[in-house]
C-alpha cells in the first residue's frame, strides 16, 4: 500500500512538473537580437506547422540537421544540403512576409550558404550529364527565386546576397564544364 502511494504521489509530481514545463513553453516570447540593439524577432512556441527560425525550439532542429550532416556519406550529405538549403530559402520567405527582415536576411544567407556547399560536395561525386543538368537548373531556379526577394533588402545585405550568388555561379559553372 505505501508503495502504491509513493508511486501516485511520483505520478502527481512528474504530471504537475511536465505541465509546469509546458505552460512556460506555450507562453515563452524570447526575444533575439543581432547587433546594435536591432530586434530580429520574438522567438514563440506554437504548435502548427513547422519549425521556423523564430520558434522556441528552432536551435534544436538544427542540432539535428547537424547530426544528420555527420552521419550521412557523400551522397546523401549533397542532398541534405540542398534540402536544407531549400528549407531555410522558404523560412526566409516566410519570415520577410511576416515582417522579421534581419532574421529573413540571416536566413537566406543560410540558404545560400547551404546551396553553395551542397554545389561544391556534388562535385566530388560521379554524376552523369543528367544528373548534373537537373542540379544546374535546379540551382537556377533556387536563384530566381533568392533574386525575387531582393528588392526587400538593404544596399548593404544585397551586397552580400550577390557576393553569395556569385560563388553559386561558379560552382554552377564547374558542373556546366564537366558535362
Amino acid at each position: 500500500m505505501r508503495t502504491l502511494i509513493e508511486l501516485f504521489s511520483k505520478l502527481i509530481f512528474l504530471l504537475f512538473g511536465g505541465a509546469v514545463v509546458a505552460l512556460s513553453l506555450l507562453s515563452a516570447n524570447r526575444t533575439l537580437s543581432h547587433g546594435e540593439g536591432l530586434q530580429l524577432a520574438r522567438q514563440q512556441f506554437y504548435l502548427q506547422g513547422a519549425i521556423s527560425p523564430d520558434h522556441l525550439l528552432y536551435p534544436a532542429a538544427m542540432a539535428v540537421d547537424r547530426v544528420e550532416l555527420l552521419l550521412a556519406g557523400p551522397e546523401q550529405t549533397a542532398n541534405l544540403k540542398l534540402e536544407y538549403a531549400w528549407q531555410r530559402f522558404y523560412h526566409a520567405e516566410d519570415l520577410l512576409n511576416r515582417g522579421y527582415h534581419s532574421l529573413s536576411f540571416s536566413t537566406l544567407t543560410k540558404a545560400y550558404k547551404y546551396y553553395n556547399e551542397a554545389l561544391l560536395a556534388a562535385q566530388q561525386l560521379p554524376l552523369d550529364s543528367q544528373q548534373k543538368t537537373a542540379l544546374i537548373k535546379d540551382s537556377q531556379v533556387f536563384e530566381e527565386r533568392v533574386q525575387s526577394l531582393f528588392a526587400s533588402f538593404t544596399h548593404d545585405e544585397r551586397q552580400e546576397l550577390v557576393r553569395l550568388s556569385d560563388q553559386q555561379g561558379l560552382l554552377e559553372q564547374f558542373l556546366i564544364d564537366s558535362i
